[in-house]
């Protein structure tokens, strides 16, 4: 790229450059949010956001972008940054040197008006785009690297290499994840008055709680989340789907979005639209029972070793997890044995792999409990899927098995318990099974419905 079309890029992306009384009111993706009408503000960036890269990282149309924008907004309005040293660009277009470019040369900066001797707030939309951007932004941010006093927060839809979390830059403070909105957040923007979140290792304590829930807001719950398991928590469907949006364009949007939102997985995997649509299906299709890897990917179109490649860049971009099975029953070891289980990262894939989420019951209901125990578990820096094991032994299967001690292990029904009581009891000699609408909680094996386990667990990402 030239220098000007660099410049260009920033104060494109740079109203409150230009406008800083007016550049809130006048930013199209702002102005998008507010048109949705939903009262829904992620607080990922909320905690440490010191001298240093934070990056995050989440699903396309996840919020990213709005989030750092506000963000951006808070640190203007605190004085923390006068408007004139925040910098933010979208990187789509860039390649490694167009970036090194961007953060190092002198001309460039006297350009952009930012005092390169002063703190600086870097925002880098879509860092994950640029082929290469780890060791730039390595080489930028140690030492006396021209970002070393600068706050860097870089966003992209792609995750770093799985067991890469460091990223080997020394500047690098924290990694976290914005994932689509977990049902208690859907539940709380429809109007449900809900209890106080409960984290998953308190959950055999709160008793009272999901009596309270039971006799109050039960059938209220219950119906939100059979909507939930239809549409996900993607922040536009859910404006959509709780009849918020009155703008006719972006109603047009949301209808297409499970299009967009396989668009944005293709380009993010390398993968052809139709090929990520197959990849999500029989995902989706083999999600309540074990897949073996090569047959995976023989149906999509490769062998053992494609299948490979395209889970790990499906999990990458956040639109896909796998989950194996418990070393053993008792938690000791959790290590990757045996055929994994395959599910996606939102309900909304269902609908972008061209599925009818009404024929699919049963794998929704096992994910959408799955993400949430997940999130439950680990924070917003670690996979969620990671916590998270099934049990399986000739006695039967339990589908989510917790590594922390306290958390209860959790078998899921889509409509009846059945027998999961007594799967959870031989296996595991208790636990909850997350059905469809049967309350009890007596004995050594509560069955809640599923709603009532997703909006009271408290979510940790």
């Amino acid at each position: 790229m030239r220098a000007d079309e660099i410049l260009e890029s920033v104060g494109r992306a740079s109203l409150w450059r230009s406008d800083p009384e007016g550049w809130v009111s006048s930013d199209p993706d702002l102005q998008r949010v507010g048109l949705t009408g939903l009262d829904f503000e992620p607080t990922v960036l909320d905690e440490d956001t010191s001298v240093g890269v934070h990056l995050l990282t989440g699903p396309r149309r996840a919020g990213k972008t709005v989030t750092t924008l506000r963000r951006v907004r808070r640190f203007i309005e605190s004085g923390d940054f006068p408007p004139g040293q925040v910098l933010r660009v979208s990187l789509d277009r860039f390649d490694a040197d167009d970036l090194w470019e961007l953060l190092s040369d002198e001309d460039l900066s006297n350009q952009l008006g930012a005092d390169p001797t002063k703190p600086r707030l870097w925002v880098l939309d879509e860092i994950t785009s640029v082929s290469g951007w780890e060791g730039t932004l390595r080489t930028a941010v140690e030492g006396r690297g021209p970002l070393g006093r600068d706050v860097v927060i870089a966003t992209g839809s792609r995750a770093p290499e799985l067991g890469e979390r460091s990223l080997t830059i020394d500047g690098v403070r924290t990694w976290r994840r914005l994932l689509p909105m977990g049902f208690r957040d859907v539940a709380a923007a429809s109007g449900i008055k809900l209890p106080d979140p409960v984290p998953a290792d308190e959950l055999l304590g709160a008793q009272d709680a999901l009596t309270e829930m039971d006799q109050t807001i039960g059938q209220q719950l219950i119906g939100a989340f059979e909507a939930y398991i239809q549409s996900g928590g993607y922040p536009l469907m859910v404006a959509h789907g709780l009849g918020l949006i009155e703008d006719a364009a972006l109603a047009s949007q949301a209808e297409r979005l499970p299009e967009s939102v396989l668009l944005g997985a293709a380009s993010d995997t390398g993968l052809e639209p139709a090929e990520a649509a197959a990849a999500l299906a029989e995902i989706v299709r083999r999600t309540t029972s074990v897949t073996a890897i090569a047959d995976f990917g023989y149906v999509v179109g490769g062998n053992r070793q494609n299948a490979e490649e395209i889970l790990a860049a499906l999990e990458r971009s956040h639109v896909a997890w796998r989950l194996y099975r418990a070393k053993d029953s008792q938690r000791v070891e959790h290590t990757d044995v045996g055929r994994p289980k395959l599910y996606v990262g939102d309900p909304l894939l269902v609908r972008a792999a061209e599925l009818d989420p009404s024929d699919h019951r049963d794998a929704l209901y096992e994910t959408v409990i799955g993400m949430h125990l997940g999130r439950s578990l680990c924070d917003a820096s670690t996979p969620f899927w990671r916590e998270l094991r099934y049990d399986r032994t000739d006695a039967g299967e339990v589908d989510f098995l917790p590594r922390p001690k306290g958390v209860p292990p959790v078998e899921v029904k889509a409509g009846r318990p059945g027998d999961g009581p007594a799967q959870l009891r031989a296996l595991q000699g208790g636990g909850i099974v997350a059905n469809s609408a049967t309350y009890s909680l007596s004995g050594d094996v509560w069955c809640l419905p599923a709603a009532y386990l997703a909006a009271l667990v408290a979510l940790r990402c």
